[in-house]
């Protein structure tokens, strides 16, 4: 600044005005603090704010550590303010927080919020009832040639499982368990089961089993299923009239 008073300028004055930048401020969304969830792909959301109106990034951790001292996720440069993360582990709970930068530097951490992956043990019958008509005596019928279908298993929970399957009788006479009632597993997906621990052969239903008959069927949507197949001969001297078995279906 130079004044002058009509005659003279004053000595100029300089002076310097440094604008300086307002760091960005990050809100978390989702997952929600202390929430409880069974899903283990998380898709992360949050919100950032630049008082400057910045092209920014993001910086997110998540740990299963409050300390964040070995996070599982720890990326930086995020352009979008949503992440999904890896396979997490179940019954743990996870730690997280979001930072943003933009270009001028990094703005101060987010609250830290944490959630917690529960293990969720369910199945469910897709087919859950098998129709064989009428059948004569000394007959035999079975579901292979899916016609009728065979029962139709899905895991719908997020760890594997194994199942059991049992079965009251069908015929009063025969004796009972015996070949005229035979079950046996099918794959339905590829690699969606140890096919070599589960009953891949026909054998008797039973009552009463502690054996597994589908071992460590998955629960990945691309081989989460799996079919039971059931083969039936009618006893010779089996009277003629409606039968049925309730089949049972044990998750462990």
């Amino acid at each position: 600044v130079t004044l002058n008073d009509g005659t003279d300028d004053s000595t100029t004055l300089n002076n310097t005005i440094e604008i300086l930048n307002k760091a960005p401020e990050v809100d978390l969304i989702f997952p929600l603090d202390e929430n409880i969830t069974t899903d283990r792909t998380i898709t992360f959301n949050w919100s950032v704010t630049d008082a400057d109106s910045d092209a920014y990034t993001s910086h997110l951790l998540v740990d299963n550590d409050a300390d964040f001292s070995s996070p599982i996720v720890n990326i930086t440069g995020l352009t979008d303010t949503n992440y999904t993360s890896p396979e997490l582990d179940v019954d743990t709970t996870y730690w997280w927080k979001v930072r943003a930068n933009d270009s001028g530097g990094y703005g101060d951490w987010s609250d830290v919020w944490n959630f917690t992956v529960e293990s969720y043990l369910a199945i469910s019958l897709i087919v859950d009832t098998v129709n064989f008509g009428t059948i004569e005596r000394n007959h035999t019928n079975d579901t292979t040639d899916n016609s009728p279908p065979p029962f139709f298993i899905e895991n719908v929970g997020n760890i594997y499982t194994n199942i059991t399957i049992t079965a009251e009788p069908l015929f009063t006479t025969g004796g009972y368990p015996s070949s005229y009632y035979q079950f046996k597993i099918r794959e339905n997906e590829s690699s969606s089961f140890d096919t070599s621990l589960s009953t891949m052969n026909w054998t008797n239903m039973t009552n009463s089993s502690t054996r597994k008959d589908i071992v460590n069927l998955d629960w990945h949507n691309v081989s989460d299923t799996a079919l039971t197949d059931v083969k039936i001969v009618v006893p010779n001297n089996e009277p003629f009239t409606s039968k049925n078995s309730t089949v049972t279906f044990s998750a462990s």
